[in-house]
């Protein structure tokens, strides 16, 4: 029974991973590709805080979110610090109704990706060190 369960499951894996995506399949991704990115900053955001805390990097930065008129806007508050359970920081591009340079405070739930600078590198929850 153990076998074959094991056969279903390389099975599956396999024709997963060759099929082709539909034509409408993009979007999709990028939804996905952006889940996957909130998930990886919301599951290492402890290692983010620690090193606000620790002052074991620069230029901390967090990705959020506005709803305005019916659409959701993505943009990063930069310069960053934590207190109580928030990050304050100031808007870096205007979106929606927000200004650049804009003072913003952003809830941990509501981080949908994050980076900082340590050692000439950026740091990123599912990276580690890029760019």
């Amino acid at each position: 029974m153990r076998a074959m369960l094991l056969i279903g499951f390389w099975v599956l894996l396999i024709t997963g991973c060759t099929s082709q995506p539909a034509a409408s399949a993009p979007d999709a991704s990028r939804q996905g590709d952006a889940e996957l990115a909130m998930d990886a900053a919301q599951a290492n955001l402890d290692q983010f805080i620690n090193a606000i805390e620790s002052g074991d990097g620069q230029d901390f930065a967090v990705q959020t979110f506005i709803d305005e008129e019916g659409s959701t806007k993505n943009f990063w508050v930069t310069g960053v610090t934590l207190d109580s359970d928030q990050f304050t920081g100031t808007v870096e591009e205007g979106v929606a109704s927000l200004q650049t340079g804009q003072q913003w405070t952003v809830a941990k739930g509501d981080v949908l990706d994050w980076k900082y600078l340590r050692n000439d590198q950026v740091i990123r929850p599912s990276t580690q060190a890029s760019e």
